[in-house]
């Protein structure tokens, strides 16, 4: 899937909708009217936490989670370039100089791991073995960090990202600031994050009225078919494709901020890679009672849910 913000730089008000993923909404609405200057193919936006401005290639198949991912880092104050798939990741990397690579583990064509594996073996012409890479997956256990590692991935990230993770991950991976972000402080799991939704009402959209009105134009586009798809691949796919999907359907539930939407998802992942046929249907229950109450959610706050 092309990501909509790869031909073209964004605008201040796109740059804004960082404060989807950080904690304060206070903090977005006192800077909204900057106007950065942006090349084309790339995002940058005067730098608000890095004095050091990176040039990240970042790769995300979901256009939205894409939009949200290249936003953050566009106004941390780095270059971003984003692709949708590992077999990008490799032209890019042998055509232009990074100095990390930010990378979705569940992916078409070529996944994160593979694409990992590939990089650090050194074989793919003019790519850096050694290039910095930093996982994003929607949900981190010991098992997903151990995958990562094992790949040869840098660090590991959960989605949404939000400033200070990054900032860590970068420091972990020697570049950044010289110290060490503060911690972030752990979540709960409402229907959805409200403060988030306030956020993104308060900025000026792209297509629609506001950029609230362009995530949820994307999340309502796709989410209804991949929520369809669960059940069918149920018992008659093998468990890694229900397990990818429902993978993919916490990870966009995340950036939307429909927090027990995303773990009924990922509740749905462990249950598939586990083959547990008992599991899985009781899973699915949970993801059809949990979108229900995101789907009344959004159509509370004036959505035409599907």
């Amino acid at each position: 899937m092309a990501g909509i913000l790869l031909d073209s730089p964004l605008r201040p008000d796109q740059a804004e909708m960082v404060g989807l993923i950080q904690a304060s909404a206070e903090e977005l609405l006192t800077l909204l009217g900057k106007r950065p200057e942006s090349p084309a193919r790339a995002s940058s936006v005067p730098a608000l936490q890095s004095d050091h401005p990176l040039h990240l290639l970042l790769a995300e198949d979901d256009e939205a989670n894409q939009m949200v991912d290249l936003t953050l880092l566009s106004r941390m104050g780095h270059i971003v370039e984003a692709v949708a798939d590992g077999t990008e990741v490799l032209a890019r990397l042998a055509d232009g100089d990074y100095d990390a690579v930010i990378l979705d583990c569940q992916m078409p064509r070529l996944d994160g791991f593979e694409t990992t594996r590939r990089i650090r073996a050194g074989t793919e012409p003019n790519v850096n073995p050694r290039i910095p890479i930093i996982a994003l997956t929607a949900y981190i256990a010991k098992a997903d960090r151990e995958r990562c590692l094992a790949a040869g991935m840098n660090d590991c990230l959960s989605k949404p990202l939000n400033s200070a993770q990054m900032t860590g991950a970068l420091f972990r991976c020697g570049l950044g600031p010289l110290a060490p972000p503060a911690p972030v402080p752990g979540t709960s799991f409402p229907v959805l994050d409200m403060s988030l939704l306030v956020t993104m009402r308060s900025t000026p959209g792209h297509q629609g009225k506001t950029l609230l009105d362009d995530f949820v134009a994307l999340f309502l586009r796709d989410e209804p078919r991949r929520v369809a798809e669960l059940r069918k691949l149920a018992g008659h796919s093998p468990p890694a494709e229900l397990a990818r999907l429902a993978h993919t359907v916490g990870g966009s539930c995340a950036m939307m901020g429909a927090k027990q939407m995303q773990q009924a998802a990922l509740g749905l992942e462990a249950a598939a890679n586990s083959a547990a046929p008992g599991d899985v249907e009781a899973a699915l229950d949970r993801i059809d009672t949990a979108w229900a109450a995101l789907r009344t959610a959004l159509q509370a706050e004036g959505f035409d849910c599907p």
